[in-house]
């Protein structure tokens, strides 16, 4: 479903909103900006996984459905907590200097942050199986 070229459009955006949030005070004057952010960070590293997951199955053969969904949430998982320490260690050293600037407001959005990013790779996972199973019922037509 994903191919490399959204992948690389998916990366630059997310990282092009970041950066200019950052030098444009962004996050000021649009709190909830950081939201859509970690859904849409979620949903790279989602589908980043199943891209090299689907890559390995030439070799490997295909996973379970059940194997695919614990690798592609754990890899979410695991982005997404040293996504947080990232930012714990943006605003331990960056903010020392400047009042004000912070990029961890509490424990509750750093959860709401985690949630967001596996959101993301669940939709990559429902995307994958849409994309998957609508592709080999439209084979089945043609008895391909």
């Amino acid at each position: 479903m994903a191919n490399s070229r959204f992948l690389v459009f998916l990366f630059t955006f997310i990282i092009g909103v970041y950066v200019l949030s950052i030098f444009r005070d962004w996050y000021f004057l649009f709190p909830w900006l950081d939201i859509p952010l970690h859904l849409l960070g979620g949903l790279f590293i989602g589908l980043g996984a199943i891209w090299l997951d689907n890559q390995s199955a030439r070799f490997f053969g295909e996973r379970h459905p059940l194997e695919k969904l614990i690798l592609v949430l754990g890899v979410v998982c695991l982005v997404g907590v040293f996504w947080e320490f990232f930012e714990f260690g943006l605003d331990y050293f960056y903010s020392l200097g400047i009042v004000g600037f912070k990029s961890q407001l509490s424990v509750a959005d750093t959860i709401g942050d985690l949630f967001l990013d596996l959101l993301g790779g669940f939709i990559a996972l429902i995307s994958d199986w849409f994309f998957r199973s609508y592709s080999s019922r439209r084979l089945d037509r043609f008895h391909l």
